[in-house]
């Protein structure tokens, strides 16, 4: 299964689909895919295959958000997440940073 899959044109917004499972080996290539979010506006993280992903990762959501915030854009959205990674979210006191739908 595709780990990453980006999609550029879903109601003009730029999407990137999460599957599987993440940890700290795979940041470098979720920063290099999330970089896509950096630009579009919409962005949205879509996290419905996701099934697993550590602190480390997170904190490549986070970097991209704040790049995404310091150049005029909107939160970053996060969809489809499911109850574990809720609560690493909720835990890292991210509900707030991120537009979590």
């Amino acid at each position: 299964m595709q780990k990453l899959r980006h999609d550029d044109d879903l109601d003009k917004a730029v999407v990137v689909r999460l599957a599987g499972t993440f940890d700290s080996i795979d940041a470098d290539e979720l920063r290099i895919k999330m970089e896509a979010l950096e630009s579009g506006d919409p962005a949205i993280a879509d996290l419905a295959e996701l099934t697993t992903m550590e602190t480390t990762d997170v904190d490549v959501l986070i970097r991209v958000n704040q790049k995404r915030l310091r150049s005029g854009r909107s939160r970053m959205q996060i969809v489809n997440v499911n109850p574990a990674i809720g609560r690493l979210l909720h835990l890292r006191g991210l509900a707030r940073a991120f537009d979590i739908q």
